[in-house]
């Protein structure tokens, strides 16, 4: 019987570790983010070493937040333009989705992971973008 019990419970515990939490994921999401490499269908198609642009995602607490690009400077300040990308997050049967309305055209991602070292986000082309926290230089430190 304790076989039983205890069978259920590591195969319960597997059941409810396994992926990454949405509530997990939205409080990662924010802050900047370097693209580090992208894939499709397993393979790398590119890698990045040195990227003139960050992304920079802000997300409020009602789920509704914006992305844009910005540029570092080497003071650890950030040029930044008038441009972002509004988007909603939506739980879609576990999977937390990014949608997208610019402008009258609209296109959603899947973020795959988001945790404090990784941003893992999925196109609908199947491109999967991997992206690490940024770190600027400050040459003034």
């Amino acid at each position: 019987m304790i076989p039983r019990i205890l069978t259920l419970f590591v195969f319960a515990l597997l059941l409810f570790s396994c992926g990454n939490d949405i509530e997990e994921m939205k409080n990662n999401l924010n802050g900047y983010w370097e693209i580090h490499e992208v894939e499709k269908d397993g393979k790398l198609i590119k890698a990045y070493t040195i990227n003139v642009k960050v992304d920079y995602f802000e997300l409020n607490n009602d789920s509704t937040g914006f992305r844009k690009k910005v540029s570092p400077n080497l003071d650890g300040t950030f040029v930044v333009t008038q441009h972002q990308m509004p988007f909603v997050l939506r739980d879609n049967k576990g999977a937390l989705q990014i949608l997208y309305s610019d402008n009258g055209v609209t296109h959603e991602e899947t973020i795959i992971e988001a945790s404090a070292e990784q941003l893992r986000i999925e196109n609908d082309r199947g491109y999967v973008y991997t992206y690490k926290p940024f770190e600027g230089i400050n040459i003034n430190e």
